[in-house]
């Protein structure tokens, strides 16, 4: 989440800056705080509200306050800083609400299933197996929802076992 703290329009510094910005129901910060540019103490109360005390910003200036927010339900939310909430030693505040759109959308949901495809060549029709047998594995990895995802697969062959493929011995389809 990043907010703008703007003096661009005024010739007087700000001191004591202040600011308060409740955050929607459902979201709060990951006690991460990423970035002040506005100097004085930015805190999070509760993991519910961003504050911050003390800040200076001079005249024409904008800072930017930067902390990471998240939420375990999915959605649109509107970020509002109500009016009142900024305020400075000089007597400026904000006027009218700021908001903003925060977009939650759902992790990936990965599932991965390995079957064996072939022994010795031949499709694996449920035989036994035998030392030496060459076997064929297919693994697939499939995003049943949520969003997009990079992901890595490690297969580790089993002890007493060996890998004998060509190259990397890896096919993706």
């Amino acid at each position: 989440l990043t907010v703008v703290v703007s003096n661009a329009t005024s010739t007087i510094a700000l001191n004591n800056l202040s600011l308060t910005d409740i955050l929607p129901s459902n979201v709060t910060t990951t006690g991460a705080q990423i970035g002040n540019s506005c100097d004085g103490d930015l805190s999070a109360p509760g993991g519910t509200q961003l504050v911050l005390t003390g800040g200076t910003l001079a005249a024409g200036a904008s800072c930017q306050l930067q902390w990471m927010v998240t939420s375990t339900v999915p959605g649109t939310y509107v970020n509002t800083i109500a009016a009142g909430n900024v305020g400075s030693a000089e007597g400026a505040t904000n006027t009218t609400p700021a908001q903003a759109t925060l977009v939650v959308t759902a992790p990936a949901d990965l599932g991965t299933v390995k079957t064996l495809a072939m022994v010795n060549g031949a499709p694996n029709q449920g035989q036994k197996l035998r030392n030496g047998d060459v076997l064929v594995y297919h693994i697939t990895v499939t995003n049943k929802g949520g969003t997009a995802a990079s992901t890595t697969l490690i297969e580790t062959v089993p002890n007493g076992a060996r890998y004998s493929g060509s190259g990397d011995g890896w096919s993706t389809s």
